[in-house]
């Protein structure tokens, strides 16, 4: 171990040294620049301990030997300062050991001592009692620097009463060259006013052996170019925060990511799962309505050959034969045992339950937005009845209960909901055109679940009801084909309206500090659909009716994009918007199905339905069980 000198035993007296600093300053001080200059843009520390040969030092400091050590540096342009150590060795046989405390301060190059207030002062700290090198490191939390300035790390003895006269030596690096950007210096006045008063001493060739860490001033800007915008917008958000305020725990190790890790990082914390939770919602209440208002369950097929009533000479027709060209319903009539005309004349009510569910997967903008692919699955089973009121009017109510779910790629989500839907509904014939509606009405019991593993694994979970409004409008006109099919162009217009109510989420396990708060929303989904239907019908045996149908149509959905207000719980003025998969807007409509009915008012159905776009696929599929009489 070197133990060089105490200032009085140094040749590098105050004076002398001051004027040896004055002659060299500009030298240094174009080596530090030039170190800024080249360093990549993920510097984060400077580190003279790899120059260090594991035994040289500088004595003596404590209690008994020179009052206060330090370095100075030129800070770096990532100039927040997180942490900063030394080594000390102990050089005397026994207690007490001597208190002390660490500081940053600005440097004063001109005349070498400190200047302006304290950016950093630690709790008071006990010196290590082992006769070898122990490191000493001060957390700073951050400490904003001006990057190309001046700074000094210091320890000293002089801010706190002393017990004792111990003495301590600190690992120097020999030789010079280990940084260009400061020095070692040290002072030797009896009072802590003197740091500030009195020029310090120091060797312009040597360093102490240290580390001091730094992180960007803001965490955008230490984004790569190209981020997308989801960790950008989460960046901001912490930074709103670092603005006012040091960083712990978590959020301290986000400080010190290198930017490669970084954006992957704050994805996970941007809480991207949220967005989703109205998406197996709006999907749910799409296949709600189009259980209502699907034709067929209204008996209905269009109209034309439907249950419209009957002139005063002709009996009304049957249900079997609702959906049938006259020539195949008079065979009908004439082979089957149908009910009797009295019977048929007052058929009025159906009851019926069907049971749907469908999956979709829509994409995300991962290069641009950030956002990931979702993949949600809804399904239920509801039950309802209708009344005819007159030949050409029916209306009727349903009740559902369903499910939802859905799951972010990149693991980075998923959640659920039980759901109960009620519904109204109902069509009016006017010859061969209809019009037809339903509202609706669902509540929905969600949970969401998220895993966090910046820090540890951290899972986070969230419980809250959300509920969705509905409503559909259609009209069209049922044309008898030549060869004994029906076509039916029609359009449509339908409302949803979702909301989620405000919500926080807590840990489950690991620990809550990545937790979010989400803001209220209202979820508008508006479609406009064009397209045309097509049946055809066939007598069956036993006096039964096989109806085949089709659709196909084209959609505008005009939904509000998939964008959530949040904050972290721990870190409220932390706020920031993320945003989910857009759902798409224009989309192609398919529908094949078939039913049978039997004589006796039973009949069964069951359909399949696709939704095409560039970024979405739907495929659903429904059973009903109807019974009319």
């Amino acid at each position: 171990m070197e133990s060089d000198r105490r200032n009085e035993q140094s040749p590098f007296a105050p004076a002398r040294c001051g004027r040896l600093r004055n002659a060299l300053r500009r030298h240094w001080l174009c080596g530090a620049a030039l170190m800024a200059l080249s360093a990549p843009a993920s510097a984060q520390t400077i580190d003279t301990m790899p120059a260090w040969n594991g035994t040289s030092a500088l004595g003596y400091w404590g209690a008994g030997g020179s009052g206060t050590f330090g370095q100075t540096i030129t800070a770096p342009t990532q100039s927040t300062l997180t942490e900063f150590s030394f080594n000390l060795i102990y050089n005397s046989s026994g207690p007490p050991h001597s208190q002390y405390q660490a500081f940053v301060y600005r440097w004063d190059s001109v005349n070498g001592y400190t200047t302006g207030p304290a950016l950093f002062t630690s709790g008071v700290m006990t010196a290590p009692g082992a006769m070898a090198f122990t490191e000493v490191t001060f957390n700073t939390g951050r400490v904003t620097l001006t990057p190309g300035q001046q700074y000094v790390l210091f320890i000293t003895t002089k801010s706190v009463v002393q017990g004792g006269s111990a003495q301590y030596s600190m690992a120097q690096v020999a030789g010079g060259g280990a940084y260009a950007g400061g020095m070692m210096v040290w002072n030797n006045g009896a009072n802590f006013s003197d740091l500030a008063t009195t020029t310090w001493s120091s060797l312009l060739s040597r360093d102490f052996a240290f580390t001091a860490v730094f992180a960007p001033s803001t965490l955008r800007s230490q984004l790569l170019t190209g981020t997308p915008i989801n960790p950008t917008n989460v960046a901001g958000g912490i930074d709103k925060f670092l603005a006012s305020g040091a960083p712990t725990g978590g959020f301290l190790v986000l400080t010190g990511l290198a930017p490669a890790q970084l954006p992957g990082a704050l994805t996970q914390l941007s809480g991207e799962n949220g967005t989703a939770v109205q998406q197996g919602g709006v999907q749910l209440m799409n296949q709600y309505l189009s259980v209502l208002t699907d034709p067929t369950a209204a008996n209905r097929g269009g109209v034309g050959g439907g249950n419209n009533g009957a002139m005063g000479y002709a009996p009304e027709r049957s249900a079997a034969t609702a959906n049938l060209p006259r020539s195949i319903a008079s065979a009908y009539a004439m082979t089957s045992k149908a009910p009797s005309l009295q019977a048929n004349a007052t058929s009025r009510w159906n009851v019926w339950g069907s049971a749907f569910g469908g999956s979709n997967k829509t994409s995300g903008d991962a290069v641009t937005v950030g956002s990931h692919d979702v993949r949600s699955n809804a399904g239920g089973f509801a039950a309802g009845a209708d009344y005819r009121f007159s030949p050409d009017t029916r209306a009727g109510f349903s009740l559902a209960g369903g499910t939802t779910s859905w799951s972010l790629a990149g693991g980075l989500g998923d959640g659920r909901s039980d759901v109960l839907l009620a519904g109204v509904y109902g069509t009016h014939n006017f010859g061969a055109a209809y019009v037809s509606g339903a509202a609706s009405y669902g509540t929905y019991w969600t949970s969401s679940s998220r895993t966090v593993s910046v820090v540890g694994t951290d899972t986070l979970q969230a419980d809250f009801n959300a509920q969705n409004f509905g409503g559909r409008v259609e009209g069209g006109y049922r044309m008898q084909m030549p060869i004994a099919f029906h076509v039916t162009p029609y359009a449509a217009v339908q409302v949803q309206g979702f909301r989620t109510p405000s919500y926080g989420e807590t840990a489950t396990s690991g620990s809550a500090q990545f937790a979010l708060n989400y803001e209220a929303r209202t979820t508008t989904a508006v479609r406009s659909e064009l397209g045309g239907r097509i049946d055809k019908a066939w007598l069956a045996t036993g006096g039964s009716v096989f109806n085949v149908f089709g659709k196909a149509a084209w959609a505008h959905d005009e939904v509000s994009d998939p964008r959530l207000n949040v904050s972290f719980v721990s870190l409220p003025v932390a706020s920031f918007a993320v945003n989910g998969a857009t759902p798409a807007r224009d989309l192609a409509l398919t529908t094949a199905g078939a039913e049978w009915r039997f004589g006796n008012g039973v009949s069964v159905m069951a359909k399949f339905d696709g939704e095409f776009a560039e970024r979405s696929q739907t495929y659903a599929g429904t059973a009903r069980l109807r019974y009319a009489w």
